[in-house]
């Protein structure tokens, strides 16, 4: 029997992060379902796959933007006393509209380590630097070669500017690689690295957190791309430029960070490493259909690429 949402409070701890239940029976934006909650700013609700923080001149703003029954919530409150709110009853601008007249879930870009993972970390970053991203270029994160986290530009009116909202799945600390995702290339890595931890928030909607990326700087072809029995991996190590012996290592990963396949480090010389992959395992075994992360680390500096078995 479903609760009187008005009458059941909802207890918030402050300058915490809460676990909160989700109790009306119909989707509401965010806006809607907290209109009982007395926001104050830079608070946070976040979902396995999206997040939202709260501007008191723009309300809230991110990747999450609704809420659906049978699904958990947690929310950071920003003040330091304790509170309680009450939803609104069971409607919404959203109740009796079908998946083709709304796509409230358009912005979050889930990968299957948000639902793996029973915690994960926000960032909400800006790109910042000489590197010019292009239309349809998401940034994703790397953590120990999984894929942990996916972003598309937001508008964040509190700066004038794209803003990317980013729920990085994971639980113990490790670094976190940011990359340019264009298609199915890779073509910028970020400059620098940062740790996960769990339950934290980087970046503010005033002040969001600053990635800088560069080209990568070796240039790889992958042929076939898809390939059904073997693709053909070449690196260019620096072309007539490059002098002396390169250290490479080249390991195969599937979406969810599983090694497939890993090469012994080899030293080569020249200006091109070539290798191909028939699509097994390390095993012998085949591996199954579909996209894997190609990792190559060259003189200890890692780029990943993406190839698709069909």
């Amino acid at each position: 029997t479903p609760v009187n949402v008005t009458t059941t409070p909802i207890p918030l701890k402050g300058a915490r992060w809460n676990f909160i239940s989700y109790l009306p029976q119909v989707n509401m934006t965010i806006k809607e379902a907290l209109a009982g909650y007395k926001a104050s700013d830079e608070d946070v609700i976040k979902s396995q796959t999206g997040f939202a923080m709260y501007s008191t001149q723009n309300g809230w703003i991110g990747s999450l933007n609704y809420l659906e029954p049978g699904k958990g919530y947690m929310i950071y409150r920003n003040r330091s006393n304790d509170t309680a709110f009450y939803y609104p009853k069971n409607n919404g601008s959203l109740t009796g509209r079908f998946s083709q007249d709304v796509n409230p879930t358009a912005n979050e870009r889930p990968v299957s380590a948000n639902y793996r993972n029973a915690e994960n970390m926000t960032i909400a970053a800006v790109v910042a630097g000489e590197f010019t991203l292009q239309a349809g270029d998401t940034i994703v994160a790397f953590v120990g070669g999984e894929l942990r986290g996916k972003a598309i530009p937001i508008k964040n009116p509190e700066i004038a500017n794209l803003t990317y909202f980013l729920n990085i799945g994971g639980e113990a600390e490790q670094p976190v690689l940011f990359m340019v995702q264009r298609g199915r290339d890779f073509v910028a890595q970020a400059v620098s690295v940062i740790n996960y931890r769990s339950n934290t928030n980087m970046g503010k909607l005033s002040k969001p957190f600053e990635l800088r990326f560069s080209k990568q700087s070796l240039t790889t072809t992958i042929y076939p791309n898809p390939f059904t029995t073997s693709t053909n991996l070449t690196v260019d190590l620096g072309g007539s430029q490059a002098t002396g012996n390169h250290e490479v290592q080249v390991s195969i990963v599937d979406t969810r960070g599983r090694l497939m396949l890993q090469k012994a480090k080899e030293i080569v010389s020249g200006t091109t490493y070539k290798m191909s992959w028939n699509g097994k395992k390390s095993d012998g075994s085949d591996c199954a259909n579909g996209i894997y992360f190609i990792h190559v680390v060259v003189d200890n500096i890692p780029r990943v690429y993406s190839v698709m078995r069909q």
